[in-house]
């Protein structure tokens, strides 16, 4: 049961983590681009999942995309590459994404 709840939260987090990257990336009328967003919550979520279970891609892929976010891409990029060797499939695109 708990490996449900953390790979549901997770999955929440990482949709609100993409949310909140477009809103930061675009702003809004009434809330200006925001040049520090929030992802050290997703950073923390994806390391207690990744805990959890190692086998596991999606604590590896949400890890790496908040690193890269970040501007860590160097530990990004490796821990999308783990997502894909474990079998991730959306992995390749965000690598090709953050390796420019």
């Amino acid at each position: 049961m708990t490996q449900w709840v953390l790979a549901a939260t997770l999955t929440f987090c990482g949709a609100m983590m993409m949310l909140t990257s477009c809103t930061d990336a675009i702003g809004t009328a009434d809330n200006p681009v925001n040049p520090n967003p929030p992802y050290d919550p997703a950073d923390e979520l994806a390391k207690e999942c990744i805990a959890v279970d190692p086998n596991n891609s999606d604590g590896y892929l949400f890890l790496g995309l908040a690193q890269c976010l970040k501007d860590n891409k160097k530990e990004g990029l490796d821990n999308l590459r783990k997502a894909k060797e474990l079998g991730d499939p959306q992995a390749d695109a965000l690598i090709e994404k953050y390796s420019k």
